[in-house]
């Protein structure tokens, strides 16, 4: 901890930097009401106003007025001659210097700051800082070359010159448009992210520190350091840096002026106050507004909870997706749906409607036909077709736009009942009895197979699997030569299976289905192997995968990892070329990642993963909001996370978790009401309280993860199923470690309890997965070491 000393004199240089943006008659009135009755500190800062004639003008490294009271310009700082003065302010000055070596030349901003102002301690901490700033290097951020200090010990920094406006200043001289405006903040968030992704936060964010060049390009400068941390005030040790004096009214967090605000959302703040004043002279759109509204929240646990979320409402809001931060409602996401897809909703629309038409129309015809057989025949040909193209064709093109998730799942029932009226016709022929359970899969995996994106309503898709079973086996019997029976059976199984392992947890009846499925396939002969055959097949690999996840069985992962991406390769050639092949080839590097990770080759692992983030996200930009390609970019990088934590590389750790969370804010908009996607929201919430248990942040961790606990269990409440249980329990298992990392083994032992009644009834009948298992039979012992106070096992013993 700083001596009291230190501490005074930083509130009051804190204070006096703050009062330089105050107009100079107000300045004084200013300060008495920032101080209230502390009279020491208030005439401590009106001190240091008399010492010094201080210019309004803030000091960066873009072009501002000359100081009128300019203090001595030196000739030359380093090797660079000084050429002219650039701004000054109580903290010291900028100045322009040109590379006087004769190598090459090179203009430069030299920032010097004057020792009279800092402690020998903030001295000590600034060269430190200093070093760590040379490290950013982004296309948005000026760069540091170089610092040192000038033959009178003044510490300066080596600066690229930025030869631009503020950012409101260029955006009313341009007279930019609402989008253009919005696409420069962007910009500068994501100069803002990268500074947080390296545990660095600006916490001066104004429109003199944004500045455009002049070819429109936005660049960030005067980066404070700190690590995010909030469980540090500014008064701390760790805090008494240049930064910690960085305060600009109107801008600041409201936090920073009692000293807290050591986190990344004090920048989400001043970047949605930077936004606002981008809009000063214009009317502010409802929905702009409510970002705006929720960035600057006073409460900084209501605001973004990272700059990324915040990235991700802009480009909602310019691209016509529904802004969260305005309205969750269904009304609202269709309007913007509507407004979004304007021309195609009409077509879409009358598509809809003239489909409804055409099954109204056909049905009635086929019904008065009744006489006329081959009449009939064709209006029974035309409600079948017009079915299975709802459900399969209208339904995958309209899986890519946001905002349908329920009318989709309307249009496929709709077109399911059709079909399942129409395969009870006494003239319903075998192949159309074929498509239908076909359709009653199909629908089984919209509403929730898991590994997918789905409803969750698992009680749901199990029946239809088992409507289709039974049509399935009739046809067996029946149409023993009709073609794709098999298939489809298998198909069917590798859904079942999938079920047994996420939702079951039985991971030795999925096994049996898998191997009962191949015996299906094998019996095809070649010249039968269609499409069809070569889907289920891939669908029985990756189930199989799945399962050997769960088992934790790493030497079958790394064996048959391979096997997605080979299996393609004898595809027809019609789906070599699709999208599911290239997703496969991608994939495989995800699951040669997970063998590593469940084997703690943490870096390995991370290598596989980035392999496969970057063949998903180009795909991605091929296939633009494909829900599939989004989940499985979301799971390659929380995985991948998971991996970096255990590094204890927090720089990767936030990359990763920032790149799942943006994949997983892009699915809820997809796929509103996905109870997959919902969960897997909940655990990247789960993901950075650890983060932020991993960073030292425990007060704010663990509150966060009482509230994950406190979802998960009404969740499980909602769901009550092994998998669900075996969720809740965990989230138990990540509180009880934090406590015990702040000593709390009271609550930790609580912790540890409900874990292990929450897994007790299913271990009997082996429903978890097998590290939960390994917890559940070891927790009896781990509850007996923390209340007899010993101590406690790691995680890894628990779990591995």
């Amino acid at each position: 901890m700083t001596t009291e000393s230190t501490q005074f004199e930083l509130q009051a240089m804190q204070l006096f930097e703050a009062s330089l943006d105050i107009p100079n008659t107000q300045r004084k009135e200013w300060v008495t009401a920032q101080t209230g009755t502390n009279t020491k500190l208030r005439d401590r800062v009106l001190q240091l106003l008399e010492k010094d004639a201080i210019s309004e003008n803030v000091m960066h490294t873009g072009k501002v007025d000359v100081d009128s009271e300019s203090i001595d310009i030196p000739e030359k700082i380093g090797v660079y001659k000084i050429t002219q003065l650039i701004g000054q302010g109580g903290m010291g000055a900028v100045y322009k210097g040109k590379r006087d070596s004769g190598d090459f030349e090179h203009d430069v901003a030299i920032k010097v700051i004057r020792t009279k102002v800092l402690s020998e301690q903030l001295i000590q901490r600034f060269e430190r800082e200093r070093q760590t700033l040379a490290q950013l290097i982004h296309p948005n951020i000026a760069r540091l070359y170089d610092g040192g200090q000038t033959p009178q010990n003044m510490p300066y920094f080596i600066m690229e010159f930025i030869d631009g406006q503020p950012l409101t200043k260029w955006c009313e001289q341009q007279n930019l448009s609402d989008s253009k405006r919005i696409k420069l903040l962007i910009k500068a968030c994501e100069a803002v992210r990268y500074a947080h992704q390296n545990l660095i936060i600006h916490r001066d964010l104004t429109p003199s520190n944004v500045l455009v060049d002049k070819a429109g390009d936005v660049k960030l400068i005067d980066f404070g350091i700190a690590k995010p941390t909030s469980n540090q005030s500014e008064n701390d040790n760790v805090s008494n840096s240049l930064a910690s004096m960085s305060f600009t009214p109107g801008f600041a967090a409201p936090e920073r002026a009692t000293g807290e605000g050591n986190n990344t959302l004090v920048d989400i703040y001043s970047l949605g106050k930077l936004l606002e004043a981008m809009f000063k002279e214009r009317r502010i759109p409802k929905e702009l507004k409510a970002i705006i509204t929720q960035a600057t929240a006073s409460n900084p646990q209501l605001r973004f909870q990272t700059v990324n979320a915040f990235i991700v409402e802009l480009e909602n809001y310019l691209n016509q997706f529904p802004v969260t931060a305005y309205s969750t409602s269904n009304t609202y996401k269709f309007s913007k749906f509507i407004k979004r897809h304007t021309k195609a909703s009409l077509v879409a629309g009358f598509a809809v409607v003239a489909i409804l038409a055409a099954w109204g129309t056909s049905i009635y015809q086929y019904q008065r036909a009744e006489n006329n057989l081959e009449q009939a025949q064709a209006r029974f040909d035309d409600v079948r077709t017009l079915a299975k193209y709802q459900i399969f064709d209208l339904y995958d093109d309209l899986k890519r736009v946001a905002g349908n998730t329920n009318i989709r799942a309307d249009l496929a029932n709709r077109g399911q009942e059709y079909l399942a009226n129409l395969s009870k016709q006494p003239n319903a022929s075998p192949e159309l009895k074929l498509e239908t359970a076909q359709g009653y899969i199909r629908l089984a995996r919209i509403f929730g197979v898991p590994a997918e994106p789905n409803l969750g309503d698992v009680n749901i898709s199990r029946d239809n699997l088992s409507i289709a079973q039974i049509m399935l086996q009739e046809l067996a019997n029946s149409a023993p030569n009709l073609p794709d029976v098999n298939a489809t059976q298998a198909e069917l199984m590798a859904a079942q299976a999938m079920i047994l392992v996420h939702d079951d947890s039985d991971l030795a009846a999925a096994q049996q289905t898998i191997s009962n499925a191949r015996k299906l396939l094998d019996a095809v002969p070649q010249s039968g192997r269609g499409e069809l055959w070569y889907l289920a097949r891939r669908n029985l690999i990756y189930t199989d995968l799945e399962r050997a996840d769960q088992a934790g069985d790493s030497q079958y992962l790394r064996e048959n990892a391979n096997r997605l991406s080979q299996d393609v390769l004898q595809w027809p050639p019609s789906l070599q070329q699709s999208l599911i092949a290239k997703q496969d080839q991608a994939y495989s590097f995800y699951w040669l990642a997970m063998a590593d990770f469940i084997d703690r080759n943490n870096a390995e692992a991370i290598e596989n993963f980035r392999k496969a983030d970057s063949q998903l996200s180009a795909l991605e930009a091929e296939q633009p909001n494909d829900p599939m390609l989004l989940y499985l970019l979301a799971w390659t990088n929380y995985i991948a996370y998971g991996a970096a934590a255990n590094l204890h590389d927090q720089n990767q750790s936030v990359e990763f978790l920032d790149k799942a969370t943006a994949s997983t804010e892009k699915l809820k908009t997809l796929q509103e009401g996905d109870a997959s996607i919902t969960r897997l929201a909940m655990q990247m919430r789960e993901a950075k309280s650890q983060l932020l248990a991993e960073m030292g942040d425990f007060e704010q961790a663990i509150a966060q993860q009482i509230e994950i606990v406190a979802d998960q269990k009404r969740l499980a409440e909602a769901k009550p199923e092994p998998s669900q249980y075996s969720t809740w329990a965990f989230s138990h298992l990540i509180l009880a470690y934090m406590y015990r990392d702040v000593d709390r083994l009271a609550d930790a032992c609580t912790s540890f309890e409900i874990a292990e009644q929450l897994l007790r009834p299913f271990v009997a009948t082996k429903q978890l997965s097998g590290y939960m298992y390994n917890g559940a039979t070891r927790l009896p012992s781990a509850i007996e070491k923390c209340r007899n106070g010993e101590d406690l096992p790691t995680m890894k013993w628990l779990l591995d």
